[in-house]
This record gives structure tokens, C-alpha cells and sequence, in this order.
């Protein structure tokens, strides 16, 4: 039979496993929601963006808690995407000023590209290739 220090402790892990897959999900989530929303060029779109990621980020936290979904698979995924972000962005604005494509600075559309080349790449070097960079 557990202690109560052990019980506790199951919660405490258990509630900080969510906290940390709720903030990666989101961390994915709200970006692309809120760039979608920017493409379409509806505000009210825009402005669902935070409560669709949200309530996706809340719901796709529990099979990294209590299913065989990996944290740190999701912390390697961030992490390559926030360097795909880096990398992609820095070719994207390369590729619109060498082409001299005259963008407003509101103009979503090289953003959306960026994101969707990052997580592109987050994805073929995490899961599809199953690298594992920290371990």
C-alpha cells in the first residue's frame, strides 16, 4: 500500500506531465491555428485561434499522460521546430527578397510558409526518421 508521500507524489509528476504536454501541444497548436486564420483573412477566425488551441491542447495533453505518448518525443519535436523556424525563415525572407516579391509586413503568407516547412521538418527528423537527439 503507497504512503501518502508516495501518492502525492504520483499527483505531483502526474500534473506536471500535463502542464508540460499542454504547453508543447499549444506551443504547436496556437501558431498554426492562428496562421490559418490569418490566411483566410476572417477575424473572427483570428480571434477563435487561442480557444481552438486551447481546447485542442487541453484534449491532445491526456495520451502523454496517462497513454504510451512520449514527452520527450514532443520536446524533441519543438526543439527541431523551433530551429526549423530559424533555419526556414532565414531562406524564406532570402527567397522574397531575391525574387523581389513585394509582401506587406502584415502579410501572413511567408510566415505560413515558414511554420509549415518547420514543423514539416520537425516531423521528418523526429518521427518519420526517428532520430533521437537527446539521449
Amino acid at each position: 500500500m503507497e504512503t501518502i508521500v508516495d501518492e502525492i507524489r504520483s499527483w505531483l509528476l502526474a500534473t506536471a506531465d500535463f502542464a508540460f504536454a499542454f504547453l508543447g501541444v499549444a506551443a504547436v497548436a496556437y501558431p498554426t491555428l492562428y496562421l490559418l486564420a490569418a490566411l483566410v483573412g476572417s477575424p473572427v477566425l483570428r480571434d477563435l485561434a487561442a480557444l481552438a488551441a486551447f481546447v485542442l491542447a487541453f484534449g491532445a495533453s491526456y495520451p502523454y499522460v496517462a497513454g504510451d505518448w512520449s514527452l520527450g518525443r514532443l520536446g524533441e519535436f519543438l526543439f527541431v521546430a523551433v530551429a526549423g523556424v530559424l533555419a526556414w525563415g532565414a531562406v524564406v525572407a532570402g527567397v522574397v527578397l531575391a525574387l523581389d516579391l513585394a509582401t506587406a509586413p502584415d502579410d501572413p503568407a511567408s510566415l505560413a510558409t515558414t511554420w509549415t516547412l518547420a514543423l514539416a521538418t520537425a516531423y521528418a527528423v523526429v518521427y518519420w526518421q526517428q532520430r533521437q537527439l537527446f539521449r
